[in-house]
């Protein structure tokens, strides 16, 4: 099973090192007017059946994988290459 997680993250400040990306946003981050973004991932079901990263990234989308159903595949196929055509518009 395949889900997309979107998270609403926060700027880290300068003297901050996040190793695993950006923090979640939270009302701290939010009251020192930090900018914030949302993040989209992909996510599939993991063995205890709670949604996980476990290392998928759109370009996992970019052609067509039997482990997922299709119809989920197809769908994050699509939103993959939606990303790629925005990404390539120059304006």
């Amino acid at each position: 099973a395949l889900a997309i997680g979107v998270e609403l993250v926060a700027e880290s400040s300068r003297n901050a090192f996040q190793q695993w990306g950006p923090a979640t946003a939270g009302e701290e981050q939010v009251r020192e007017g930090r900018p914030l973004y949302v993040t989209v991932r992909p996510l599939k079901r993991g063995a205890k059946g709670t949604w996980i990263k476990g290392g998928l990234t759109w370009k996992a989308f970019q052609f067509p994988r039997a482990e997922f159903a299709p119809a989920q595949e197809r769908a994050m196929r699509l939103n993959w290459r939606q990303v790629q055509a925005e990404d390539s518009y120059p304006g």
